[in-house]
C-alpha cells in the first residue's frame, strides 16, 4: 500500500524542523558554555574581585572566630584590629587578669583558627551540587584566602606572636607543634584547587596539563603574590619563612593540577551575570572601607584598630594598635592591656 501524499510531504518538513531545533540549541549551548569559560577575561576580573573581597573578609572572618571564642568564655568585645601584616585581633575586655591563662580562654585563643576552618567546610563540602560560575569562584577564592591568611599566614609569620602560638605557650606545649597547622593548611589548599579545575571543565573538557596551571596561576597565584606584595611594601623586614610556607602551599596545588583533572560538577553552571560583578564590587569597596580603618599601617609601625566599645582595666589592646572608637563621648581607659 502506498504513502498517501499528505504523510509523504509531512515527514521531510518535520524533519527539518527537528534538526533546525536541534542545530539552534547546539549553537545555544556553545554559547552558554562559552559563557563559564574561566579563562575568559570577564571571569578573571570576578575572580580577581572575589580574591580582594575574600583576602579581606578573611582578616574580619579571624578577628570574628576570635571574638566568639571570647564571648564564650566571659569576654565582652569592644572592637577590631585587622592588619595586613601581622595577627589579627579581636579587642576584647577580659573577666579577670588571668583569663588567657585558664580553660575558659581556649575559645579565644582557637576561634581565629576553628571558624575559619569550619567555612572552608561548609564552602567544599556543604553544597554538593553546584549552581553558578559566581558562586563556584567566590566559594574557591573565600575558602583559599581562609587557608592562607587565617590558618598558614599568622603561625608562619610569627608563631610565638600567633593565637594558636600563644595557647601553646599557656598551656606548657612546645612551639614546634604550632607549624602542624601551615601543614594542614598544604592538605586543606587541595580541596579550592579541585573545585576550581571542576568549574574549568564546564567548558575545556580536555584541558591540558599546562591549561590546568596556567587557570590556577592566573585565579590563585596572582591574587596570592599580589597579597605578598602589599605585605612587603607594609613591612619590609617581613619573615621571609611565611613567603616560602604561602609558595609551598601553592606549589603543591600546581603539582595536583599538573596531574589530576577531576570530574565536573553534577549540573551545567549558570554563567556570571552582571548583578553578580556589581555585588562583588559593592562587597570589595565595604571590606577595603573596613580594613582601612581597623587595620591600616600607621607611623612607628603601628597599625589602626576599631572600637565600638568601652575599654576597661583588664583590655587585651595590643601596644602596637592604635583604636580610633565610634563613641567619642566615652571615657577610655589607656591602662596596660593583659593578653
Amino acid at each position: 500500500m502506498g504513502t498517501s501524499p499528505d504523510l509523504a510531504s509531512y515527514v521531510p518538513r518535520h524533519s527539518t524542523f527537528l534538526h533546525r531545533e536541534v542545530n539552534r540549541q547546539n549553537r545555544y549551548n556553545e554559547i552558554m558554555d562559552h559563557r563559564i569559560d574561566i579563562l575568559r577575561p570577564r571571569c578573571i576580573l570576578f575572580s580577581w574581585l572575589c580574591a580582594a573581597a575574600s583576602f579581606s573578609a578573611a582578616l574580619v572572618i579571624a578577628a570574628f572566630g576570635q571574638g566568639l571564642g571570647g564571648i564564650i568564655g566571659g569576654c565582652e568585645w569592644i572592637g577590631m584590629s585587622v592588619p595586613l601584616n601581622r595577627q589579627v585581633w579581636a579587642l576584647m575586655n577580659q573577666p579577670s587578669i588571668n583569663f588567657a591563662d585558664t580553660a575558659a580562654a581556649h575559645g579565644y585563643w582557637l576561634g581565629s583558627l576553628i571558624v575559619p576552618f569550619v567555612i572552608v567546610v561548609v564552602l567544599m563540602f556543604g553544597v554538593r551540587r553546584a549552581r553558578s560560575v559566581a558562586y563556584e569562584i567566590l566559594a574557591v577564592q573565600l575558602s583559599w584566602a581562609l587557608i592562607i591568611l587565617c590558618l598558614a599566614w599568622p603561625i608562619a609569620l610569627a608563631p610565638a606572636e600567633s593565637h594558636l602560638g600563644k595557647w601553646l605557650h599557656f598551656n606548657g606545649i612546645s612551639m614546634h607543634f604550632a607549624w602542624a597547622m601551615p601543614s594542614l593548611a598544604v592538605l586543606l589548599g587541595l580541596l579550592p584547587t579541585l573545585r576550581l579545575l571542576m568549574v574549568l571543565r564546564q567548558w575545556r573538557r580536555h584541558a591540558s596539563a599546562l591549561v590546568r596551571v596556567i587557570t590556577l596561576l592566573i585565579h590563585l597565584a596572582i591574587p596570592t603574590a599580589g597579597w605578598l606584595t602589599l605585605s612587603f611594601y607594609l613591612d619590609p623586614a617581613v619573615n621571609m619563612i611565611a613567603i616560602v610556607v604561602l609558595a609551598f602551599i601553592l606549589f603543591v596545588a600546581l603539582i595536583v593540577a599538573w596531574f589530576r583533572y577531576p570530574e565536573q560538577p553534577y549540573r551545567p553552571l549558570d554563567a556570571i551575570s552582571f548583578l553578580n560583578l556589581v555585588v562583588v564590587v559593592f562587597g570589595t569597596g565595604l571590606l577595603f572601607f573596613v580594613l582601612w580603618f581597623a587595620g591600616r599601617p600607621l607611623e612607628d609601625q603601628a597599625s589602626s584598630g576599631l572600637l565600638w566599645g568601652q575599654r576597661s582595666t583588664t583590655n587585651n589592646i595590643r601596644p602596637w594598635i592604635t583604636p580610633r572608637t565610634l563613641f567619642l563621648d566615652r571615657k577610655e581607659s589607656p591602662e596596660s592591656p593583659v593578653d
